[in-house]
């Protein structure tokens, strides 16, 4: 089947040259039209209709840097090797959208080459391979768009172009479709806990965190063996070696905290900004010394897991966090916030209610990691 593929630069594939975004500071960012930056780029490798900063610009920005489906996006800059060069590609563009500076818009000739089938190209290990080359050539972890350009990629005929799109695509449908389905279940649980904990507060009482929380301290030891867990932005504990590219924490874990099943775990340097979250991993892990870890009661776990991801509790970490270059919450500052403590039976109800919903997210996410999967496989063989 390879036999009759042609090999061709990208730069001899091009509709319009390429080029690198508009430069945004945050400062004026809020209103304008929609500019993809390295968080989608990272976030997602279909971009489409999704959440993204709002940035002013004036007819000429517009007109150099919007965005139509079709465009691939690749990531100039990565803080790792692995993730410069990373492809994206916009499925659609429903309104005015621009791209930042950190971002290489690549729109090729649809009518030579179809842009998915580009896409899936640097998703191979073959293509992967191509944008590694690059990044290895540039002192800092980086592409450049006149290096990319001269890459030579395969150009099968139309048909095998579209017969491969076609198959590797319906698996990004359904697991689009799964992960619509996840975001509906959760947004549903965030609807409950609002209106059972922040609209409805009656049989609540206030008390401090310090009153219904527990510091743990039991350290891993010369014998434990755990998965190292790092308290990410979203509000939740991840493997650390799923969540980096790279290895961040110490070979030596000993003196790292033991998170058990239904403990919380926080970075006191990063929890203004969501950085704490319950293990609910099915499995005991730990985190640096330099984490808290806490305790609630058992009927409270769901109530908490929500909480510690609302905005009041948010703008609680702001106001009590110390330090003047970088801040930071400790355990008795924490212990100082003051809360709507609900009634246990209500807690509870609410904490049956998640473990349901959460068993229904976590077979979709099953679902979606052999898709994943099959897809990789399917890829790798389609394209070389």
């Amino acid at each position: 089947m390879f036999d009759n593929w042609d090999r061709i630069k990208l730069k001899d594939l091009l509709e319009v040259p390429i080029r690198n975004g508009l430069t945004k500071p945050t400062a004026v960012r809020g209103e304008g039209v929609r500019m993809v930056g390295m968080k989608e780029i990272f976030a997602y490798d279909r971009i489409g209709n999704i959440e993204m900063d709002r940035v002013p610009v004036n007819e000429k920005e517009l007109t150099s840097c919007r965005l139509s489906s079709g465009d691939l996006l690749f990531a100039r800059q990565s803080l790792v090797l692995e993730g410069a060069g990373k492809c994206s590609i916009v499925i659609d563009a429903p309104e005015d959208t621009v791209f930042e500076s950190h971002l290489i818009r690549l729109r090729v000739n649809a009518d030579r080459i179809l842009p998915k089938f580009v896409y899936y190209y640097f998703k191979s290990p073959t293509g992967r391979n191509a944008i590694m080359s690059l990044v290895e050539q540039v002192a800092a972890a980086g592409i450049r768009g006149k290096e990319l350009i001269e890459l030579e990629i395969p150009v099968p005929p139309m048909k095998d172009q579209e017969r491969i799109v076609k198959i590797l695509e319906d698996f990004d449908i359904k697991i689009e479709i799964d992960e619509q389905i996840k975001d509906n279940l959760y947004g549903q649980a965030l609807a409950r806990y609002k209106h059972d904990f922040e609209e409805v507060v009656e049989g609540s009482t206030n008390r401090m965190l310090g009153e219904v929380t527990n510091q743990l301290s039991d350290r891993v030891g010369e014998n434990g063996k755990y998965t190292v867990l790092s308290a990410i932005n979203t509000g939740i504990l991840k493997p650390s070696d799923e969540y980096f590219t790279k290895r961040v924490y110490s070979k030596d874990t000993k003196k790292y905290i033991v998170v058990n099943t239904g403990n919380f775990a926080y970075n006191p340097a990063r929890v203004n900004i969501g950085s704490i979250g319950i293990n609910d991993l099915g499995y005991i892990g730990c985190v640096s010394p330099v984490y808290v870890v806490f305790s609630v009661a058992y009927e409270y776990q769901s109530f908490f897991k929500f909480y510690f991801r609302s905005k009041r509790f948010g703008e609680e970490c702001v106001t009590r966090a110390s330090g003047s270059v970088r801040q930071t919450l400790n355990y008795k500052d924490f212990s100082q916030i003051s809360i709507a403590y609900p009634k246990k039976e209500k807690a509870d109800a609410f904490n049956r209610y998640w473990i349901n919903v959460k068993e229904q997210m976590d077979h979709y996410d099953a679902e979606i990691g052999k898709l994943r999967e099959i897809r990789d496989l399917l890829n790798s063989e389609l394209i070389r």
